[in-house]
Order: C-alpha cells, then sequence, then structure tokens
C-alpha cells in the first residue's frame, strides 16, 4: 500500500481536495467506530486463557496502541495520495491491472472469508444456546456454524452500496453498550 500511496504521491503531489472533517459522512464515521468494539467478544476469552491475566490490561493497551498507529500510518498516506478517490476497500483505488494488487486483493479476500466465522462464533454460540440449549453433540449445531456465516454473507450481498449504512447502524445500536 505504502509503495502505491509514496508513487502516486510522488507522481502528482497530494489529492484534491483533502477534506480534513467530514460533517456529512461523520455519524456513519461514529457509527463504524463504535462497531470495533463487536471484537470485544474475542477478546475476553484471551483473557480468561491467559497464563497470567494480571497483565491483560497492559498488553491489551500496547496491541491497540500499535493497532491503532499501524492504521494512521496506512490510512494518512493514503488519503492524500487519492484523496476523494478513496472507497471503502483501499485496493479498489488502486491500478487493477496490475498483478500484484489482484494478488493482494485475492489474499485479502480470504482472509476476510476466514476470520468473518470466527468473529461471528460468540453470536453464534448465543443462537445454538436458544436454538438447542446446552446440550452436547447435537448434530444441528455445525449446520449452525455453516449457514449462519452464508446467511450473513448473502444478507450483506444483498445490501450492496448500503452496507456501510448497516454497520454503522449495528455499531451504534449494538456495540455501543459494550463501550458503557
Amino acid at each position: 500500500m505504502l509503495s502505491y500511496d509514496f508513487t502516486e504521491l510522488g507522481r502528482n503531489g497530494v489529492a484534491s481536495p483533502i477534506i480534513y472533517f467530514n460533517t456529512e459522512e461523520f455519524p456513519l464515521f461514529l457509527g463504524t467506530i463504535i462497531y470495533a468494539f463487536e471484537g470485544i467478544g474475542l477478546i475476553m476469552p484471551i483473557h480468561t486463557a491467559m497464563e497470567k491475566p494480571a497483565e491483560f490490561k497492559r498488553i491489551l493497551s500496547y496491541t491497540v496502541f500499535l493497532v491503532g498507529l499501524i492504521m494512521l500510518l496506512l490510512a494518512i498516506p493514503s488519503y492524500l495520495a487519492f484523496g476523494p478517490r478513496i472507497t471503502i476497500i483501499i485496493f479498489a483505488a488502486f491500478p487493477q491491472n496490475h498483478h500484484l494488487v489482484q494478488n493482494i486483493q485475492i489474499l485479502y479476500s480470504f482472509a476476510m472469508m476466514f476470520t468473518v466465522p470466527m468473529t461471528m462464533f460468540p453470536g453464534t454460540m448465543i443462537i445454538e444456546k436458544y436454538v438447542l440449549g446446552w446440550k452436547p453433540g447435537n448434530k444441528m449445531r455445525e449446520a449452525i456454524r455453516i449457514v449462519t456465516p452464508i446467511l450473513v454473507a448473502l444478507f450483506a450481498w444483498s445490501l450492496g452500496e448500503q452496507l456501510g449504512i448497516l454497520v454503522s447502524v449495528v455499531g451504534s445500536l449494538c456495540c455501543g453498550p459494550l463501550l458503557l
């Protein structure tokens, strides 16, 4: 990403117009940021499984700081290079006929496909509880774990361009209480 960003900056300079604060899409931004807290369902089991749970807060703080720093270091040059051409997926702004970009897009899609079921696991467990109870060895459990991500994918696909708004609404209404 950075190589394309700096190549674009060297070739064309800073993109225009650069909008420093977009009031029109700020509510969408806030909802999407809050949605990021949906990952808390994966963090708590890590805390429980730690050998030294007392170090959890320090490690989590360093990790969140490092991830945030990496995101900023990747996002700022991309926005300066591509400006309003930036879309939800940054790779769409890169030249689509280049093999490296195509390979990165394929790897990114595989990463998303394999991590979504993992992030859905806490929610799927709740669905299993209400559909099946806590009966061990129930064969329907595998079916629920297969069907749920497929249904979510079909729902997301049917939304098309409106998916960002759904993420924002879900973040605001469902993930907001996690902040408290």
